[in-house]
């Protein structure tokens, strides 16, 4: 996918989890997608991937400070109820099973959603680590680090082991974001200006097919390839890999 195409639609604060990991599969297409946003948006693609966190991170801890809101989702799990459980007046019992109410964490929605948004945040931060501390200073950080810090003891509920395990998979997650930074954890908020962005983004280049013996007259066919260049943006004291340059 190129994601410089005309007619292609930016990423924004109202894209969906799944459009966001449909567009941001590789390297090239995440560098791509934020020459595009910042081009387009003017606010850069750490935006709206900091924004989905923040919404799915406030749910989910909302969700579990509240422990009657955790039955309610188990409680909703329950898909049908025998005849058999109806009381005479026609009311229908729901009383939950306790193996079903004790795994009501790893049921609920929002610990799904939540584990796509990390998972999500993961993949990019290893692709583009110049993304990675662009999200880190536009907030993403305090968000994992709240995460991190969550206490399930403190909350008063009957937590089943599996319950336990989901929670704590989770904030592996967001301790193995924070890893990725290479500087202190968690960052301070303070975005990075549309200058600077501007600044960070791949090289951008057009080139087209070299001709050589045997496919000359293949050449006619052949279309200009976009070619993205990371920049470095740390100084760097030893010989290693900075970026990457991939046709799109």
């Amino acid at each position: 996918m190129n994601s410089l195409d005309s007619g292609h639609e930016p990423l924004g604060s109202l894209t969906n989890i799944e459009e966001l990991e449909r567009r941001l599969s590789s390297p090239s297409d995440i560098a791509s997608e934020r020459l595009y946003a910042l081009g387009h948006e003017g606010h850069g693609l750490a935006q709206p991937l900091v924004l989905m966190l923040r919404e799915a991170a406030e749910m989910w801890m909302s969700s579990m400070n509240s422990p009657s809101s955790v039955s309610k989702h188990a409680r909703n799990a329950v898909s049908t109820v025998s005849s058999e459980e109806k009381k005479d007046d026609g009311d229908v019992n729901l009383a939950l099973p306790e193996e079903l109410n004790k795994q009501a964490v790893t049921k609920m929605h929002e610990t799904q959603y939540l584990h796509r948004a990390l998972s999500l945040h993961l993949a990019v931060g290893r692709y583009d680590s110049t993304l990675a501390e662009e999200m880190g200073k536009e907030g993403s950080h305090s968000l994992l680090s709240r995460l991190a810090r969550f206490d399930l003891n403190a909350i008063n509920h009957n937590w089943s082991e599996e319950d336990e395990d989901a929670i704590v998979e989770l904030q592996d997650l967001a301790c193995e974001i924070g890893s990725l930074s290479s500087g202190a954890f968690p960052m301070k908020y303070s975005p990075y200006t549309k200058e600077e962005m501007l600044k960070r983004l791949p090289l951008h280049f057009m080139m087209k097919p070299v001709a050589t013996a045997g496919c000359a007259n293949e050449l006619e066919e052949c279309k200009e390839q976009s070619v993205l260049i990371n920049q470095v943006s740390i100084r760097q004291s030893a010989q290693e890999d900075v970026g990457f340059g991939e046709s799109s």
